[in-house]
């Protein structure tokens, strides 16, 4: 299906991390420092596996300044 008008939406990324720790708040603190070291490795991953990535909720003609305002048309 072809169109000639241009969608907006967001695309959500979707990824695990494997942690470790006593508490929830242990496991989240672990993930984000694993995401920090990682980040470069991870991205390259979604990057290979474009399945991974689902069309999420449009994104509304008021709001595009917010998302596209420096790139021209």
């Amino acid at each position: 299906m072809s169109t000639d008008k241009e969608m907006f939406h967001f695309v959500e990324f979707s990824f695990s991390i494997p942690a470790r720790g006593k508490t929830n708040h242990e496991l989240r603190e672990y993930a984000q420092e694993e995401l920090a070291k990682d980040y470069w490795d991870i991205i390259k991953d979604m990057i290979r596996s474009p399945e991974y990535a689902q069309i999420g909720e449009e994104i509304h003609e008021v709001e595009l300044i917010d998302y596209f305002f420096m790139e021209e048309e």
